[in-house]
Formats: structure tokens, C-alpha cells, sequence
């Protein structure tokens, strides 16, 4: 106790402190979600509707197209249908709101503890891990609004724990099933297909593509069977419009220009670059560092170099994903010595990489998307002190942009200026994320060729 500020600063910033801190964190959490269900009231927005759509699944109907609620036709993946079929059962039909509340506190705590060990294996800070119980908003998604992204935050984050854990084909079923439960799960698909490509190599990643597709078919069964269009149609509807009265994001546009197709065309063009951007130079860093430093070069006198050489520049993310699908040791999983290699980084650096990339294609999507509503935030809000943290922002730019954005999600109706926080926050991860991992992986093949290793 002879130096009180190094014992608090010790405290949060050592990770060894995590575990006690998120059990502790946690605990209080759960304190505060009773304390959310008994004394403030229950908000009606879509509950009714999803118990309405239940009913008639329980009353025999198959065809999504018929399928309707008081908000409008249903438009979730059948996961979503099997949940709430579920709730309905033992919440009587839908009228024991409280049941329900107490339920969703449970996702909700299930969700912050896969969150918090999510933190402690990258060995993030502790004091990362308050800011992951203070969001007003989320609480309120979860607890007071019962929405169906509440489950797709615990699919997300189940699949990045293990993952991260590289327990692939088990987090491929939780990926499959957020999948089953919303489209929006599949933002983050890039960046997994990438990171499975390295990690298993060819064979592999396409058996865990198929599982997701099993899983998938497995899941909408019962619709399509004899309504296979109309189920696609209605669960993965990628053209859907929505409504200018309830964007988080792009309040500071014109309604004109956000319901126009130039607008539209444009967000999709500029996430397709900026995918391309972080494939090409950071989700391939691995298989371009390995592959750059283990293929052989030629020597100066014309020959073949025995010897396999240290490149001063990796090889071009082109180059590396056609080894990667093309090179015949690839499809033996870690045969070859390019592929094995490659997987051998993702390995050692799958607790800081592979959340990394799988939190950053989903703040991509989230920053591109035409509209965010606010039950959204549920899936984009526990990745930010991550997203801001491998950015490199110091601990009070990182509180800055966290408190900024809690702030503007929690502006009802939202403003210009509340949207225009909304994309500037998701702006600084991405951006900031892109150019705070610039050294990963090949500053670690440098420091291994200075060492001899």
C-alpha cells in the first residue's frame, strides 16, 4: 500500500487481475438486470408480433409468405421462429412478459460472460471490462424490448469464443445458428472465411462451409420442403427497405437521398472496398508473411536458391490466397509447408487475430449499412473497447469514443448530430483498427530473423 496509484493502475491495466474482475463485474450485472426487471417497465415493440407469428407456426403454417404479425410479414430465418416457439411455450402464448425478462437476463449474462473471456484470452485490459457493463441501451434491447438480436450478440460471440479457442467446427454451429436467427450475422462471414482458410487450409475450411450450410438447410427444413422460394424470399430479403423515420445512422442525410439508389449503390460499393482493403492487408497478413519468407527465391547468379530467404516484402495478397486455394499441400490441411505455416501463425496469434478480424468485418458492415436501428447495437456495442483497444487508443480515447457513442444510441428519435457520432464512432474502430494492427505478424517474422529463429 506504499504507492496506492501503482496498486490502481496495476489493477486496471494487468490482465492477470481479469478473471476476479469480470466474475465480480458480472455479479454486479446481474444485480442490476433484476433490479431493471422488477422496477422499470416493459417497452411493447415486437414481442406481440413474434408471438403472433408463433402461433400461426403452432397452428400449422408453412408458407413464410403467409406468415404476418401486427409489425408486418415475418422476415427472420427460421432459428428465429424456433426460439420464440420456445419462449411461447413457457411464457403461456406470450403473456408472461416476466418469465420472458427473466430469461433474457439470462442470454444477456451468458452473453457478457463469452464477451468478458473473449477479453481475458486476447489479454485486453481490465478496465476494458467496465465500460462492457454500462450500456443503457443494451440492457433495455435485452431486458425491456425481448428483441430477437439479442440472441444473435450470444451466436456471435459463442462463435468467436471458440474460434478464438480454435474449437472451428463448434463455433461454426453457433455461427450457423445466428445465421438461422437474422441475416445480419452474416457480416462477419468474410473475415471467418478468411481466417478458416488459413487456419485449416483448403479441405478443411470447405467442410466447415458445408457444416453452415447443413446447418442452414437442417434449420428451414420445415418451410422448404414445398415453399423453398418464398422462404428465401422472405428470411434472406438482401433488397428490403427501410424506413427513414427510424435510422440511427443516416439522420443527417436527406430522406431523399437515403431511400435513393445511388445512396444505396454507393454504401455497398464502399463496403465491398473496405473489405478488400482489410483482406488484402491485414486478414492475409499470416499466409502473406509465411508465404513472402518460405518460398524459394533466385539467386543473383540466375540459379534456384537452395536456401529458402527472408523476403524484405511479403508476397502480394493475390499470390497468397492462390497458394492457399491452389497449391496441392494446401488441401492436406497442415501438409504443406506454406499452408502449415500460415496456420501455425493464425494459431498463435488466434487470440488477438481472429476476434479482431471477425469484430472488424462486422463494425464494416455496421458502418456501410443504409440503416441501423437500435436494437442493432446489441451486436456491434461489446466489440468497440476491443475494436479502439488493437487501434491503439490510448485509455482515455478509448473512454471518449465509447461514452460518445453510448450517448448517441440512446438519443431518441435520433438527430443529424446523434447520427452523424454514430458513423464517426464506427469510423474510428475501423479506421483505427486498420492502421493500429499495420505490424502484426510481419514485425513478429522480423524480430524472429533478427533473434535466428
Amino acid at each position: 500500500m506504499d504507492n496506492p496509484l501503482g496498486l490502481i493502475k496495476d489493477l486496471l491495466t494487468n490482465p492477470r487481475h481479469s478473471r476476479w474482475i469480470a466474475s465480480l463485474l458480472i455479479l454486479a450485472d446481474a444485480v442490476l438486470c433484476v433490479a431493471v426487471i422488477l422496477y422499470v417497465p416493459y417497452t411493447e415493440i415486437d414481442w406481440d408480433a413474434y408471438m403472433s407469428q408463433v402461433s400461426q407456426f403452432v397452428a400449422g403454417e408453412r408458407q413464410y409468405a403467409n406468415i404476418k404479425g401486427g409489425t408486418g410479414p415475418l422476415v427472420y430465418p427460421a432459428m428465429h421462429v424456433y426460439i420464440y416457439r420456445a419462449l411461447y411455450a413457457v411464457t403461456d402464448k406470450g403473456r408472461n412478459i416476466r418469465t420472458a425478462q427473466w430469461i433474457f437476463a439470462g442470454v444477456y449474462l451468458a452473453t457478457l460472460a463469452l464477451v468478458m473471456a473473449v477479453y481475458r484470452k486476447a489479454k485486453a485490459p481490465p478496465y476494458l471490462l467496465g465500460l462492457l457493463v454500462l450500456s443503457k441501451r443494451v440492457h433495455s434491447i435485452f431486458l425491456l424490448r425481448l428483441f430477437n438480436d439479442s440472441f444473435v450478440a450470444f451466436f456471435l460471440w459463442a462463435t468467436i469464443y471458440f474460434y478464438q479457442r480454435q474449437f472451428f467446427t463448434v463455433g461454426s454451429f453457433f455461427y450457423s445458428l445466428g445465421v438461422g436467427v437474422k441475416m445480419s450475422m452474416l457480416l462477419p462471414l468474410p473475415a471467418i472465411g478468411i481466417v478458416l482458410l488459413q487456419a485449416l487450409g483448403r479441405e478443411r475450411a470447405i467442410t466447415q462451409a458445408l457444416v453452415m450450410a447443413q446447418i442452414q438447410v437442417a434449420i428451414g427444413y420445415p418451410f422448404l420442403v414445398k415453399h423453398t422460394p418464398q422462404y428465401f424470399e422472405r428470411a434472406f430479403d438482401l433488397g428490403r427497405q427501410f424506413l427513414y423515420k427510424w435510422t440511427v445512422n443516416f439522420r443527417f442525410v436527406s430522406e431523399e437521398v437515403f431511400l435513393s439508389q445511388i445512396f444505396s449503390s454507393a454504401l455497398l460499393g464502399a463496403h465491398a472496398w473496405i473489405l478488400s482493403v482489410f483482406a488484402t492487408t491485414r486478414w492475409l497478413a499470416p499466409l502473406r508473411t509465411v508465404s513472402g519468407s518460405s518460398v524459394p527465391t533466385t539467386s543473383a547468379s540466375g540459379g534456384s536458391g537452395s536456401a529458402r530467404h527472408e523476403s524484405r516484402k511479403a508476397i502480394s495478397s493475390f499470390k497468397a490466397l492462390q497458394i492457399a486455394l491452389l497449391d496441392p499441400y494446401a488441401s492436406e490441411g497442415s501438409s504443406g509447408p506454406v499452408p502449415s505455416m500460415a496456420s501455425d501463425l493464425v494459431s498463435a496469434a488466434s487470440a488477438t487475430f481472429i476476434p479482431t478480424a471477425i469484430l472488424t468485418a462486422n463494425a464494416v458492415g455496421m458502418l456501410c449499412a443504409r440503416s441501423l436501428h437500435y436494437q442493432f447495437y446489441a451486436w456491434g456495442y461489446w466489440g468497440t473497447p476491443f475494436l479502439l483497444w488493437r487501434a491503439g487508443f490510448p485509455p482515455i480515447g478509448i473512454i471518449a469514443v465509447w461514452a460518445a457513442q453510448e450517448v448517441a444510441w440512446n438519443i431518441f428519435p435520433s438527430t443529424p448530430v446523434s447520427s452523424a457520432v454514430v458513423v464517426a464512432c464506427l469510423a474510428a474502430q475501423v479506421g483505427g483498427v486498420w492502421w493500429g494492427t499495420r505490424k502484426d505478424f510481419f514485425e513478429t517474422r522480423r524480430e524472429k530473423k533478427v533473434h535466428g529463429e
